[in-house]
């Protein structure tokens, strides 16, 4: 609600047990206990949130029978009322325990918008909904690199797949596909100038 839920200026990793790898291992009971919340910033106002996003881990096979469906704004589809059910569920169980971080949360919401790995399946087109791209592994890490110059002449690739996952991954990844066409000293001159 307008005015209503001060802007948090960081990021927080919510785990509600000592091992915060144990998150994508949840039960029933147990789900939504590592969260990820913040509060982007907004053009209207420096005190005020005008929204929250709040993240939990989520496996595939959750929302297994609703595989072969797809809904964009583009291709607009429908999953049915079991899917909307089920979000709608999970949505409750999400508000209950934000509601143990930030008492009274209902207060200060107007509506809801919920995802599930389908909605990044569907406008990422990462297999499964991965939010972090393709499976890296940390004990074997080149056989995962995917390089930005391919075979074919003229086609460069980029994003969070080539080098890391993430936010991070991406710049890095923008950074190796651009060293393909520009000096890299010379641009991280500019860069690391840049105050």
């Amino acid at each position: 609600k307008k005015d209503s839920f001060k802007y948090i200026n960081y990021n927080i990793y919510h785990h509600a047990n000592d091992d915060v790898w144990e998150g994508p291992n949840y039960n029933d009971k147990n789900w939504g206990e590592n969260l990820f919340i913040c509060t982007p910033k907004s053009s209207k106002s420096d005190t005020y949130a005008d929204s929250m996003t709040v993240m939990a881990y989520m496996r595939h096979e959750e929302v297994e029978k609703w595989k072969n469906t797809m809904n964009t704004i583009k291709e607009p589809g429908d999953r049915g009322a079991e899917y909307k059910a089920f979000k709608k569920e999970k949505e409750a169980f999400l508000l209950k325990k934000l509601d143990t971080i930030f008492p009274n949360i209902d207060d200060h919401i107007q509506s809801v918008y919920s995802s599930s790995p389908l909605t990044f399946r569907d406008y990422i087109g990462d297999f499964e909904g991965s939010v972090y791209g393709i499976k890296k592994d940390a004990n074997s890490p080149l056989r995962s690199i995917i390089k930005s110059k391919t075979k074919i002449p003229n086609l460069f690739l980029t994003g969070q797949n080539l080098v890391l996952h993430g936010i991070l991954g991406t710049t890095i990844a923008a950074f190796l596909t651009c060293f393909n066409f520009v000096d890299k000293e010379r641009l991280m001159k500019k860069v690391n100038a840049i105050k």
